[in-house]
């Protein structure tokens, strides 16, 4: 096991408050800009920019822009979306997705980052 992993310490010095957001943005090892929210058992550490976890699924920005971009190209190739659809994986995934950029949201509104909110919002 590897003790330096352990984040008891952040976690006593970052009181969880029951019914409010608590969020901080801070400086990551990689040199960017980070939120991380308290929960109750523990903390979210997310991304400013993109994605909050910081991937890119099949090279793309989100999920919602990779399930677009195949959106486009079934409109392209069949001249309308009927017929178009997702599976129940790609729905729940959809969701997981969604429910990211809605807790950086949530972090940001308390941080009063409006602009952002608005972003991240829109977005969703």
């Amino acid at each position: 096991m590897n003790s330096n992993k352990d984040i008891s310490g952040i976690i006593r010095d970052w009181e969880y408050q029951p019914g409010q957001t608590s969020a901080r943005k801070i400086r990551g090892k990689d040199g960017k800009e980070k939120i991380q929210m308290r929960i109750e058992l523990g903390l979210l550490q997310m991304e400013t920019q993109g994605r909050p976890d910081g991937e890119r699924p099949h090279g793309k920005a989100s999920l919602l822009d990779y399930h677009l971009s195949r959106l486009d190209e079934y409109r392209a190739k069949h001249g309308s979306t009927k017929g178009f659809k997702l599976n129940k994986d790609e729905c729940e995934d959809l969701y997981r997705e969604a429910l990211q950029y809605y807790q950086r949201c949530l972090s940001l509104f308390s941080l009063k980052d409006y602009g952002e909110v608005v972003r991240d919002t829109e977005r969703n």
